[in-house]
Formats: C-alpha cells, structure tokens, sequence
C-alpha cells in the first residue's frame, strides 16, 4: 500500500522556528528602532536633496537660490524643524516673494525632532549664489531625531558644496 503524502510541517520543524523567534525576540531586536532609523537617515537624505537642487538651479540658471525655514512652502519661517523651501531669490533678499519660483519644498519626517542652523554670517538661510557658490551663507544644519539618540550635521562650505557627518547625539541636548 502506498502512503498519502501529507502537506505540513513537523514538530521538530515547529519547534525549531519557535526557538529562533524566542531568540530573536529575547536579544533586544526591535523592528521599530530599525524603521525609525531609516526614516531618520531618509529624511536627512531629502534635506541634502534639496540642498544639491538648489546648488545646482543657482548654477544653471545663473540666478541666486535661497533655502529657508519653512513651514507651509509659501514663506520662510524662522524653525528649521518643520520644513525648508528652496526659491530662486531675483532680488536677493533671501525672502520668498511671489513672482519668485519654488525650486523644492520638503515637509520633515515626523522622526526628526530638532534641527538646528550655524553660520558665520548669522542669516537664517543658506544661499547660493549665480555661480553655485554659498560663500556668504555657509553652515552647519544639526539634525536629531526625537529621542534623541540619532544625530548627523549637513555641511554647507563655502564653495557650496554640501556634506554629511555623523556626530554623537550628544551635541542634540548643548
């Protein structure tokens, strides 16, 4: 006689996937941590995104581009936090006005929790001048997430070129 063949799984097959989900579980693993960190490194991607963007319309087009704070994408703001807009500046005023035009707006991933900008010349934008240039407005943009456990700084020079570093999170909380 001929046995059936019976789709399914052992109980040693059972057993073995138990053990390794209770490791698993056990070992401190968690897949929040690990999506929260994504959206934190994505985000800051973005930003840089907008930054490049704005650089390379300046150059382009022959034109200054500005980047500011904003909340809404209509005008600049005076919290990084919320969002950035990035508008080719005619007059050079580093304020949206209407006939200018919206290179980027970017609204920022609920998983960052502060930012904060640094320049020499104290102006709350970074600026890009017809050659591509920050040389007026170069910085450093601290981002952390909300808990404060992930920290990374976007760097402006001089030449307009626009970096990442990681940094410890301890600078989130001076």
């Amino acid at each position: 006689m001929e046995r059936e063949h019976v789709e399914g799984f052992s109980l040693i097959e059972l057993l073995v996937v138990l053990v390794v989900v209770s490791i698993l579980a056990s070992s401190g693993f968690s897949l929040m941590d690990v999506i929260r960190r994504y959206r934190f490194y994505s985000d800051i991607d973005a930003q840089v995104g907008v930054l490049l963007s704005a650089r390379n319309a300046a150059a382009n087009h022959y034109v200054n581009v500005s980047v500011c704070p904003s909340d809404d994408g209509v005008a600049c703001g005076l919290r990084w936090g919320k969002g950035m807009l990035a508008f080719e500046d005619r007059n050079g005023d580093a304020v949206f006005d209407s006939p200018e035009r919206v290179i980027g707006f970017l609204v920022h991933d609920a998983q960052v929790g502060s930012m904060k900008w640094a320049s020499f010349s104290g102006r709350n934008a970074v600026i890009f001048d017809a050659k591509g240039l920050a040389s007026a407005s170069n910085g450093t943009l601290l981002v952390c997430d909300q808990k404060g456990h992930l920290a990374r700084k976007i760097i402006v020079n001089r030449g307009g070129r626009v970096r990442l570093k990681d940094v410890s999170a301890v600078d989130c909380f001076r």
